[in-house]
């Protein structure tokens, strides 16, 4: 690992990520991609600066081989995206997810970060909306109300 202070020039052929052998005692993660968008003139970024000159970015990148992580000057909010694997039959696009870390602390990036690794980018299914219906055809017991009773 280098030292805090010193970032390692990275060019471009060594993100590519290699997928890894198939074997049922390794498990693939689903995310993909990793990519950080900050800007260098605001002010309201310096922690997710100093996140991303951390010594922990560097852990999670030799961590995850098969994650390209990508850190992008964008002169937008900071945000973390993650892209993840398509299912062929489902959709043709990448699925892709993204956090507002810009204004929070690092122990709060380090852990939207680890829910944009964990995540399998599906959409959330919301279980409350659904509608029970009463199947019986019985008249119930207290009867049918009405206000002529």
């Amino acid at each position: 690992m280098p030292a805090p202070h010193i970032i390692p020039r990275l060019l471009r052929r060594q993100l590519i990520t290699t997928p890894t052998k198939a074997d049922p005692s390794q498990f693939i993660l689903p995310l993909r991609k990793l990519v950080f968008e900050y800007n260098e003139q605001r002010a309201n970024q310096a922690g997710l600066r100093t996140y991303l000159t951390s010594a922990y970015l560097f852990q999670i990148a030799s961590e995850n081989p098969s994650v390209e992580v990508v850190v992008r000057r964008a002169g937008g909010a900071g945000i973390a995206k993650g892209f993840y694997c398509q299912k062929l039959t489902m959709r043709l696009a990448p699925i892709a997810s993204q956090l507002f870390i810009a204004m929070v602390d690092m122990h709060v990036q380090k852990l939207s970060v680890q829910l944009l690794l964990n995540s399998s980018g599906e959409k959330l299914k919301h279980l409350g909306r659904v509608t029970v219906k009463s199947e019986t055809n019985e008249e119930p017991v207290r009867g049918v109300w009405s206000a002529f009773h």
